[in-house]
């Protein structure tokens, strides 16, 4: 009695493992960098075929018979409703692995029903670049509409709004009025940056007033994409000379859903000194890469430091810069690192620094 029991038992946990195994799972994956994406790739009644390969759909096993119902959906920003894209429903097909263009193309993946918000999807893909949150989901049904397994994926494209700042000269500075360095942070996809500065009288009037009054000194001069410049060598409407103030603003010319915008720096003022003439607290000229590093560090260090490295008295021949294997870094490798977080400093989540 006891071996049949036993048996019994044997038998039944076989059957169960076998059946386990012969029920699919599906799994999503995505293959490509979506702040890049065609969204005109989820138009499915375009079909799918020879567009980009945007995910992979992995079910195991094969052939087995079942058919699979997914959706998107889309999310504006955080604070916002989600709205459905689209949803379809295939044909029954024999379970395999497929790539999203063979959806709707492949005759094996035939779909049963769709349906797609064509204002909604317009207007998605009126916007450019791809931005607002993705998510997509995939279920897998047996062929007698008993569910299987499902899979979902979410992807977070939330653009943080562009700023643009000075880094050179600093509020307060003086410099000689044949060597003015105007540093700036750069701005993602700008079209070019325009200068404007004028004299301004402390006091009387504030540097945004100044700015907009009478004829600017140097009025929207097109700087092109880069990020520094002498405005010494700017084409003025006027001569200036030693002693005048002087408040200058970039602007950042973008482009946002096909129109132009301009993002425009805080005012900054410094003052002239006249080639040879006395009054520079301090001759030492700021290094504009130890500025950059200023700027990415700024609340992560002690405000003295952080005025030594933006005033000249910490220059690059007075650092050392090592990575996390304490191997130190070549000036070249060092200027990459900087251009680098720069461009992503939106995205780093923590800084620390660690003075040695």
């Amino acid at each position: 009695m006891k071996r049949t029991y036993f048996l019994f038992f044997i038998l039944m946990a076989i059957l169960t493992v076998n059946l386990k195994a012969q029920t699919p799972t599906i799994d999503l994956v995505f293959l490509t960098d979506l702040s890049s994406l065609d969204l005109s790739a989820f138009a499915l009644e375009r079909n799918l075929s020879n567009q980009q390969k945007i995910f992979q759909v992995l079910i195991q096993p094969e052939g087995v018979n079942a058919y699979l119902e997914g959706k998107v959906d889309w999310q504006e920003s955080l604070t916002s409703g989600s709205r459905e894209v689209v949803n379809f429903r295939t044909k029954i097909f024999r379970t395999r692995s497929f790539f999203s263009d063979e959806l709707g193309s492949a005759n094996d993946l035939l779909l049963e029903d769709r349906t797609i918000d064509n204002n909604l999807l317009e207007d998605i893909i009126r916007r450019g670049k791809l931005t607002g949150i993705i998510r997509i989901t995939l279920r897998l049904f047996s062929e007698n509409g008993q569910f299987m397994d499902d899979s979902f994926k979410e992807i977070v494209l939330l653009n943080p709004a562009p700023t643009i700042s000075i880094n050179l000269p600093q509020t307060g500075s003086q410099f000689d009025v044949g060597n003015v360095p105007l540093q700036w942070t750069p701005v993602s996809g700008v079209l070019r940056y325009l200068l404007k500065a004028n004299t301004y009288a402390e006091g009387v009037e504030s540097p945004t007033a100044a700015l907009n009054s009478g004829t600017p000194i140097i009025d929207d001069f097109d700087a092109g994409v880069a990020t520094s410049i002498n405005l010494a060598t700017v084409t003025k409407t006027r001569e200036w000379y030693g002693g005048q103030k002087v408040v200058v603003i970039v602007k950042a010319v973008i482009s946002e859903s096909g129109r132009e915008t301009v993002l425009n720096s805080e005012p900054v003022t410094f003052e002239l000194v006249q080639s040879g003439g006395t009054g520079l607290p301090n001759t030492v000229e700021p290094d504009a890469n130890m500025v950059r590093l200023a700027e990415i560090v700024k609340d992560n260090v002690a405000s003295d430091f952080l005025t030594k490295l933006k005033d000249g008295t910490i220059n690059m021949s007075n650092v050392q810069i090592t990575d996390e294997n304490n191997v130190p870094l070549t000036p070249a490798t060092f200027l990459i690192v900087l251009s680098f977080l720069e461009a992503n400093n939106s995205l780093i989540v923590s800084k620390t620094f660690i003075s040695r």
